[in-house]
């Protein structure tokens, strides 16, 4: 199998690029460069996989996993946004920012048209193969 060498920064951010720490370095570069999934058989044979989806990508540059979902509890009601696909979805708008995101939330149900949350501070996620609600800040490298 040929090897490639990559320089320390492309590595850092191949791996900021990965759906999960389990998606591998393969999977994730096939991925983003819109190859077909691939995944080896018992017989050594490669077949192809259920496209896993593509992070969606900060304004920072932080990626946040395809299935991820997102939560908050605004006013004792909960909300969920999603990442499907390279979009940050919350009731079916697509956003562009988590900040943004959550200022729907706050504007629609009382809260200050003006002042906009911290969408880092506002979120929690659920990363996919995870069952553990975490701050969306945590992310961030």
């Amino acid at each position: 199998m040929p090897t490639i060498t990559l320089s320390f920064d492309t590595h850092k951010h191949l791996n900021v690029l990965r759906n999960s720490e389990t998606e591998s370095f393969e999977a994730a570069i096939r991925r983003l460069l819109q190859l077909p999934s691939f995944a080896s058989t018992e017989t050594g044979a490669a077949e192809p996989t259920k496209d896993v989806g593509r992070p969606w990508i900060a304004e920072d540059g932080t990626a946040i996993p395809h299935g991820t979902e997102l939560q908050h509890v605004y006013k004792g009601t909960p909300y969920s946004a999603t990442v499907e696909d390279g979009k940050l979805i919350y009731n079916g708008e697509q956003f562009d920012s988590l900040s943004n995101a959550a200022h729907r939330v706050t504007a629609a149900n009382g809260g200050s048209a003006v002042n906009k949350p911290n969408g880092w501070l506002f979120w929690k996620v659920l990363i996919p193969e995870t069952n553990k609600w975490q701050p969306v800040d945590c992310l961030r490298k």
